[in-house]
């Protein structure tokens, strides 16, 4: 269970969206490994 989705089970209902709190997290966590890519010229 990492969080991410919350939601509600009722019967056959199912009702879920995004943890804002995590997704936040999360966008931050990726944004900063995203940005320190460094793109080798020449690599393929």
């Amino acid at each position: 269970n990492a969080g991410i989705i919350q939601g509600t089970i009722d019967g056959v209902k199912v009702c879920y969206c995004i943890e804002p709190k995590t997704w936040s997290l999360l966008q931050n966590l990726f944004g900063d490994f995203m940005g320190s890519y460094v793109d080798l010229k020449g690599c393929c």
